[in-house]
């Protein structure tokens, strides 16, 4: 699981309906929890995994420099402070061997109290789990023109969002922000490069997603 750097949404088993928790700040309890040696560690294990394959090397010297979360679905504590339920993302700045990166993970605790977590797509996009699932293969189809032909194995190896755009939706679905924005995803294949431009645009019905070949450039 940790290897990958897609399929998360049907790891975690998320829903079509995940959105943040509207103005939710983490708890005083939350934050303890996320300064566990258990929670830091776990986190970290797979900040490892994603920088190995995002930048081709391994790096034993990866520092957190950054730590936030995204509340997706409220956490609940049992009375030892360990959590009983809920979904969150955290977004971890790291440095190491001359780089800094962003990193995104997601955990989930399962009905027995085990917690599972998986990496998202890294950088700072601002799409939700299912939303980067569903933005995958448009990614990959608009990289096509730029990869080297006939390249096969693909990989979404940096997100950046770009700036909002267009008019903000007449209605969304709750706890949605009715800006539309772009972003640039970067897809690696075949020891090249491209970077899709991707724009995200809500409704009432969820999140649309575009990219165009005439916006993909080579990275």
């Amino acid at each position: 699981m940790f290897g990958r750097l897609c399929g998360f949404a049907a790891v975690l088993g998320l829903g079509l309906a995940t959105a943040a928790v509207a103005d939710e700040p983490p708890s005083a309890q939350f934050q303890q929890f996320a300064m566990r040696p258990e929670n830091h560690q776990g986190v970290v294990k797979i900040l490892q995994a994603q920088w190995f394959q995002t930048v081709g090397a391994a790096c034993e010297s990866i520092k957190p420099v950054d730590w936030r979360v995204t509340i997706y679905q409220p956490v609940r504590f049992n009375p030892d402070g360990t959590p009983a339920s809920g979904l969150w993302k955290e977004i971890v700045t790291s440095e190491g061997c001359g780089l800094r990166k962003v990193f995104n993970v997601a955990s989930i605790v399962n009905q027995d109290g085990s917690i599972r977590r998986v990496g998202l797509l890294p950088g700072t996009t601002r799409a939700e789990p299912q939303l980067e699932e569903d933005g995958l293969a448009q990614a990959r189809a608009a990289a096509v023109g730029v990869l080297p032909k006939d390249c096969a194995q693909t990989m979404i190896i940096d997100t950046n969002f770009v700036a909002p755009e267009g008019v903000p939706a007449l209605k969304t679905l709750p706890g949605r922000d009715p800006q539309p924005w772009r972003e640039e995803w970067t897809v690696k294949g075949c020891d090249a490069k491209a970077i899709v431009t991707m724009h995200f645009t809500p409704d009432e019905t969820g999140t649309g997603i575009r990219a165009a070949l005439s916006e993909t450039r080579r990275g």
